[in-house]
């Protein structure tokens, strides 16, 4: 395939895991302390537990309290992280203001000449070191939670829904309700202000992507294995050069790592089979086979 025609986009797939018991919760605002403005999509968690939450489009967030965890972290790209003692049962609602972060990159250096590979003040053979000297303590199986990060690589040509693919999309059970509903919105949002319909760019419309993401939502949601007491969205990130970045955050259900395994890798076989019925394709980078498809010489 062609590199210049694929575009893709990153699924993340973030899952924690809980304990179904009764719990209370924390909640609040977070703000930026210059500007007042609410900090979306914040991360807000206990250090070394793997249970946590975000914060929305408005700041606001809810995360659950442990007896004995009484440290809860704020931490977003840009700002200094905050550590808040909390304590828990009676601490119910907590404001945070995040003070920007002034990050000054270190200067990059250009050398024409590969230099030798060595092992002395290698940051990353020192990491490998502290990775090595840990990994008892790391084990997942003196934990009684944890959480990683998995992502595939897919491609889609992003456009307006038309009449016949709205039709296709009333038959998908997860999107009946939410392609009605907002196929209204849009007509009366394009009445109110005499749109002139016959020309695409103008008024608002329905896009594959979008109802892509509502129907990942709905799927989500509707999984007895997604923990559905924690956050569980899909939120759509900043553009890059190899697509529109996806990210699936939800929780696990169930703990064992064995299960936990099969909830994610059920996920994403499911999300990998209906990509076409969204105008999507997966994406990988060219091979040798697709080189020769073209026609492209590879000498051995």
């Amino acid at each position: 395939m062609k590199t210049k025609y694929i575009k893709s986009f990153l699924l993340f797939l973030l899952l924690g895991c809980c304990i179904s018991v009764s719990a209370q919760n924390i909640q609040g605002v977070v703000t930026d302390s210059l500007t007042n403005d609410p900090i979306p999509y914040l991360s807000v968690f206990y250090e070394g537990k793997g249970v946590g939450s975000i914060t929305d489009n408005d700041g606001h967030y809810k995360v659950e309290t442990r007896k004995g965890w009484n440290k809860l972290t704020f931490s977003a790209v840009g700002y200094v992280t905050k550590v808040v003692n909390i304590i828990p049962g009676v601490t119910k609602n907590l404001n945070v203001r995040m003070r920007p972060d002034d990050i000054m990159l270190d200067e990059v250096v250009v050398k024409p000449k590969r230099e030798k590979y060595s092992r002395k003040n290698n940051p990353a053979v020192e990491l490998m070191k502290k990775v090595i000297a840990h990994k008892n303590n790391n084990k997942l199986s003196e934990n009684d939670y944890y959480q990683y990060n998995k992502y595939q690589k897919i491609t889609m040509s992003l456009n307006d829904v038309t009449p016949e693919m709205l039709e296709k999309y009333r038959k998908i059970q997860l999107l009946a309700n939410y392609v009605d509903e907002t196929e209204k919105v849009v007509e009366e949002y394009n009445k109110e202000h005499d749109i002139d319909n016959s020309v695409l760019v103008n008024g608002r419309r329905q896009t594959n992507l979008g109802v892509f993401r509502a129907y990942l939502t709905n799927y989500l949601r509707s999984l007895p294995t997604v923990n559905q007491d924690m956050t569980c969205m899909v939120r759509q990130l900043q553009p890059t050069e190899t697509g529109i970045p996806l990210e699936l955050y939800f929780f696990s259900a169930n703990k064992v790592w064995v299960a936990y395994e099969g909830i994610q890798a059920d996920v994403f076989d499911h999300v990998l089979a209906i990509i076409p019925e969204f105008g999507l394709r997966v994406f990988q980078n060219p091979s040798g086979e697709d080189l020769r498809r073209i026609g492209v010489k590879i000498e051995h």
